[in-house]
């Protein structure tokens, strides 16, 4: 009985799974980004304008490893549309109309 409800399980579960890993690599949320989607680009294009930003004294310090450096880097890409928190970077809306908390006095 219970191999049953395993091996049919298994075959239910086998085409999803496939089909995941060799979708994408990367993902946000539980949607995956697929290579060369307009999202992977704007990051990759951003990712490069920040890391060269960064890593200038004005703004960021040239050790990758320095505080100045992380935070200019972290500003710089919230500035072009990510938000970075840790090792994970999310898209954030630039545009339209941002829900805000009003409190009533």
């Amino acid at each position: 009985m219970k191999l049953t409800f395993v091996s049919m399980l298994l075959m239910a579960l086998a085409p999803a799974l496939t089909e995941s890993a060799s979708a994408a690599s990367i993902t946000y949320g539980s949607l995956g980004i697929i290579k060369g989607s307009d999202v992977e680009n704007r990051f990759l294009r951003a990712r490069d304008e920040c890391t060269l930003e960064a890593s200038t004294p004005p703004r960021g310090h040239p050790f990758s490893e320095n505080f100045l450096n992380q935070a200019a880097l972290r500003a710089c890409l919230y500035r072009k549309g990510f938000s970075s928190k840790g090792d994970y970077v999310y898209p954030v809306p630039l545009f339209g109309n941002p829900v805000r908390a009003i409190s009533s006095l």
